[in-house]
């Protein structure tokens, strides 16, 4: 009996945690939301700014503005970039269960269905293809 009752306390706290991490990310994407705001707001200062440079000094300072967004979108070439787009990937568990979803397991039995669906499918259009090709005389 105890034994059961460890397991529903262990499950619950479990379920804590689940949803203790949902807020945590809800509230860095809020934050993430937030910033972005921001960023544009910026973008749209800078590019008055700009706009209301002389002719010649504005096509510099478009250049270089252009050069940073530019460099800001390619942050994910780097090492920390990646790491960063990789700790934001759910990774799928090996084994199906009901809260995560299909696993890897169902998930590579899938692929190979399909893969070896429309494997037979093309070999049956390539070969009423080649008959219908052959019946109007084109072809071998």
């Amino acid at each position: 009996m105890a034994e059961k009752e460890d397991k529903k306390a262990a499950k619950a706290a479990k379920k804590a945690a689940k949803a203790a991490e949902r807020e945590a990310e809800k509230a860095e994407e809020e934050k993430a939301r937030a910033a972005k705001i921001k960023a544009r707001k910026a973008d749209k200062a800078e590019k008055e700014r700009i706009k209301a440079l002389p002719k010649d000094e504005r096509r510099a300072a478009m250049k270089a503005y252009k050069e940073k967004k530019r460099m800001e979108k390619d942050h994910w070439f780097t090492w920390r970039g990646i790491r960063k787009e990789a700790k934001r990937v759910q990774w799928p568990s090996w084994k199906t269960t009901s809260d995560k979803g299909p696993g890897i397991w169902q998930n590579t039995g899938e692929v190979v269905i399909f893969t070896a669906f429309f494997a037979v499918f093309f070999v049956l259009i390539n070969w009423g293809v080649a008959a219908l090709l052959g019946l109007i005389g084109i072809g071998a």
